[in-house]
């Protein structure tokens, strides 16, 4: 009997131990799974990143404007900046910087020609103390309107001023506007007649407008655009040649007579680095240009047609109170007299190929 005790005891013990190892392997095999499911699962989400993850390098071109932010210029500036910036899909992007915050006009230009920012506005017209060939649209009544202006302008930057600019100061004209604003005079007193003229000290922009300011009896001092204003205000100078322009500005209220005569006119345009245009890809140059003449057009647009109107509004209105002065042809006629030295001497100090150029232009212009 024990015996038969003792060997089921035997039996018991061996079949728990049987049951006890199948348990350990069944745990075994459940976490070797389970970790290789987990490893799985992780190289799969690593591999989904990899291919998604992408970095674009934007190449930022500053532009330095001397104008304030709400002048009609400025604003047709940055959505020519927009329309750039579209086209480029992210590699390019202008970034406009108005009301001279970044560089004077006189100053942006010399920054560009250094490569320490890319684009600045600029006029030709101060080229013209050391190449005359920059300075024909300051000669006194030399064009009959706005529009033979714009014209001229188209004219001559292909046939000299595009190469030659490029040549002497490494830079890339990309827009080129005709201003009306150089049409006479504003200034704290008033300029109807010939003698009116005499004992003012006048700001100009250039060679050709000093000497016809001083053959009118006045006194010439070239500033920079952005120093004229604040001259007049302390008294330093009467006034300028700016005109209606003036209206642009909000801040110039000082400039309470205007007068209207179509004595000068001036310009501006936009420079670039010629290195940096140069160096932009053949499809990125292209939408530059294009965006730039759309500005050309609209600028075209506005001075030709909406801002006389608009500026003598401005100006007449409650809030600005000037008064304008159109000076009447028989007026007109005794300024042209006394200034019609200016072109003589203009075109005896060009090269004899450059002034025929300029006098074909000029010719064609105002058809």
């Amino acid at each position: 009997m024990k015996k038969l005790i003792f060997l089921g005891l035997t039996l018991v013990l061996v079949f728990g131990l049987i049951l006890i190892g199948c348990s350990s392997a069944t745990t075994v095999t459940k976490t070797t799974q389970t970790t290789q499911a987990t490893t799985v699962t992780t190289t799969a989400k690593t591999t989904v990143t990899s291919t998604t993850t992408k970095q674009i390098t934007t190449k930022v071109l500053r532009l330095a404007h001397p104008l304030p932010p709400f002048d009609q210029n400025v604003l047709s500036c940055i959505q020519a900046a927009d329309e750039f910036n579209a086209a480029a899909g992210g590699a390019y992007k202008i970034e406009v910087y108005p009301g001279g915050v970044l560089a004077g006009m006189l100053e942006g230009f010399d920054l560009v020609r250094q490569g320490a920012i890319e684009i600045s506005d600029f006029s030709p017209d101060f080229l013209a103390e050391k190449d005359l060939v920059y300075g024909p649209q300051s000669i006194p009544f030399v064009f009959k309107d706005f529009f033979a202006e714009a014209k001229f302008l188209q004219i001559i930057r292909e046939k000299i001023w595009q190469k030659r600019i490029e040549e002497n100061y490494g830079v890339k004209v990309i827009f080129l506007s005709g201003l009306f604003a150089h049409d006479g005079w504003c200034g704290t007193k008033p300029i109807k007649t010939l003698n009116d003229w005499k004992g003012k000290v006048v700001w100009v922009a250039g060679p050709a407008e000093a000497e016809a300011i001083k053959l009118l009896g006045a006194s010439p001092v070239t500033m920079d655009w952005g120093e004229g204003y604040p001259a007049m205000e302390k008294g330093v100078v009467d006034g300028g040649t700016y005109g209606l322009g003036a209206a642009w500005m909000s801040n110039w209220t000082a400039c309470k007579y205007f007068t209207v005569a179509n004595m000068f006119s001036s310009t501006g345009c936009l420079v670039m680095n010629l290195d940096l245009f140069n160096e932009m890809p053949a499809d990125i140059r292209q939408a530059l240009l294009k965006a730039m003449k759309a500005h050309e057009d609209r600028m075209y647009q506005f001075m030709g047609y909406d801002a006389p109107a608009q500026s003598e509004a401005a100006l007449t209105g409650p809030e600005w109170g000037a008064e304008i002065y159109h000076v009447p042809d028989a007026e007109v006629a005794k300024w042209k007299e006394a200034t019609t030295s200016v072109a003589e001497n203009y075109f005896s100090k060009l090269d004899p190929a450059d002034a025929q150029i300029i006098k074909d232009a000029i010719a064609e212009a105002n058809k």
